[in-house]
């Protein structure tokens, strides 16, 4: 289809050379700029006919939802449906809402709120970028298709750690359960670094780690607030417990 237009724009060239009045050459110039724009839009339609295809084998086997965030990430081009950020968001906190409350960690960890009252619980979240789908929103979030929430609780002699993952594009969720005693936790953290996503982005991140006698715990932080204000109250909590007789 390309080449038709090739060859005509050479056919209007042969004859624009056996012309040379003014209104013939406006006239080129008009079927010139027609031929160029016809390219364009058969290449772009070509190159969105590929991304759906693309996006299509990605989706075998997948469910609607799963689908749906799939195209969310990867579809692009003329006559792309996709859910809207919001949409995309909502779906995140649904399945936060399912896996990340703090009674659902607790009971995860096997143990009641009055045990772990030597400061509020802590929580931790957002998304994880590596090797993930990775997609800046439109008002200049990074999102991507992995989701982590963290909670934290500190007892008389231990600091209990629940953490949950889970994928919005294939049915995949990793939990984790640790217990720590006060007396090997040597340091709690922040961390910059980036990432690379699985569609080749690279994006800034932020994370939370503890560190210690064989201990390297580290999780998202990229969706909390009073981050600070939280990491000072256990670094405070720790030095009281490392103090203690």
């Amino acid at each position: 289809m390309i080449n038709k237009y090739i060859e005509f724009a050479v056919y209007i060239e042969t004859i624009h050379e056996g012309s040379s009045s003014a209104g013939s050459s406006f006239i080129f110039i008009l079927l010139y700029a027609l031929v160029f724009l016809g390219i364009i839009i058969i290449i772009r339609n070509y190159d969105s006919f590929k991304n759906a295809k693309m996006v299509k084998q990605l989706c075998n086997g997948k469910n609607s939802e799963q689908s749906e965030v799939i195209a969310y990430f990867l579809r692009a081009g003329c006559g792309a449906k996709i859910i809207s950020d919001e949409q995309y968001l909502q779906m995140v906190d649904r399945k936060k809402q399912k896996y990340g409350s703090v009674k659902y960690a607790l009971n995860k960890l096997g143990i009641d709120e009055a045990q772990v009252n030597e400061i509020s619980p802590v929580c931790f979240e957002g998304f994880d970028y590596k090797n993930t789908y990775v997609k800046k929103t439109a008002n200049g979030k990074w999102i991507s298709s992995r989701y982590e929430v963290t909670w934290i609780f500190f007892s008389d002699s231990q600091v209990h750690v629940y953490s949950c993952g889970f994928d919005m594009d294939k049915e995949n969720k990793k939990e984790s359960i640790s217990e720590y005693f006060y007396k090997d936790v040597n340091s709690f953290s922040t961390i910059s670094e980036e990432e690379v996503g699985q569609n080749n982005i690279t994006v800034p991140t932020e994370k939370f780690g503890m560190y210690g006698a064989g201990i390297n715990f580290e999780c998202a932080l990229t969706n909390c607030d009073n981050v600070v204000q939280s990491i000072n109250g256990m670094r405070q909590k720790l030095r009281e417990k490392k103090l203690r007789p």
